[in-house]
């Protein structure tokens, strides 16, 4: 069992280190951590609605599971103009997501994707972490601002872990 001891000792000692503890839940025993992405599709062919300007704002909601927190490290984002079309990066299109739990949002306005979102299909990574309660909705609103073409979807990936405990309070 020397695999399952180094897996132990390993966990042990990365929990030491100060990115997880600034995201440990204070007084919990934290039990496992596992890299995670959740994604979510806003807009889209009927009866979804496609990103267009006359659209305006198109809002997606996408809920995290109810067995651990998320930490949220990193951001990417892409939008496609057909179903099926190939991946598009670093567009004319806006970004607001909030936190239904507390109302807080990620943005002091909408942002323009290619900001907040990574470009080129690499990451945006955040400056600090996120945490995400279970059972949180996250609230995704998108707007096409491009007055000469219109969008299919966005494509929206939270990366991070999700931290388990040994109580799940």
């Amino acid at each position: 069992m020397a695999v399952s001891d180094f897996a132990q000792r390993y966990f042990e000692l990365s929990n030491q280190d100060p990115y997880v503890q600034s995201v440990i839940r204070p007084g919990q025993l934290l039990v496992k951590r596992m890299p995670f992405e959740y994604g979510a599709v806003v807009g889209g062919p009927a009866p979804d609605q496609p990103l267009t300007l006359a659209a305006g704002p198109v809002q997606e909601t996408m809920i995290t599971l109810a067995d651990s927190d998320f930490v949220l490290t990193s951001l990417s984002i892409c939008v496609n103009i057909t179903v099926n079309g190939d991946m598009k990066f670093n567009r004319n299109l806006t970004i607001q997501i909030q936190d239904t739990s507390t109302g807080k949002r990620f943005f002091s306005a909408p942002t323009v994707t290619s900001l907040v979102g990574g470009g080129g299909g690499f990451p945006f990574i955040f400056p600090a972490p996120r945490v995400i309660r279970p059972n949180t909705g996250l609230l995704i609103t998108a707007q096409n601002r491009d007055t000469a073409l219109n969008y299919n979807a966005m494509y929206v990936t939270f990366g991070g872990s999700r931290f388990f405990y040994e109580n799940n309070r």
